[in-house]
């Protein structure tokens, strides 16, 4: 099962993992500036995949607006 999208531990909040699993990345995120979540085999993926949509040409995501989804469950 796939789990939370973690951009760089955005508000202090991290991905929840005991250690008896290990956290797997999945793929590269970026996120908009109204949320919304953009996924891309690496970063940059995700950014040219953004810009394309329609309202979103000028956008460019960096720092805290970059991060991966990985396989934990988060609770």
């Amino acid at each position: 099962m796939t789990g939370i999208i973690a951009l760089n531990c955005v508000n202090g909040a991290r991905p929840v993992n005991d250690g008896s699993v290990p956290e797997t990345i999945i793929c590269a995120a970026v996120r908009a500036s109204n949320g919304k979540i953009i996924r891309g085999q690496r970063h940059n993926d995700a950014i040219r995949a953004l810009q394309a949509m329609d309202g979103y040409h000028g956008e460019q995501p960096h720092g805290e607006d970059q991060g991966f989804l990985t396989s934990t469950t988060g609770s």
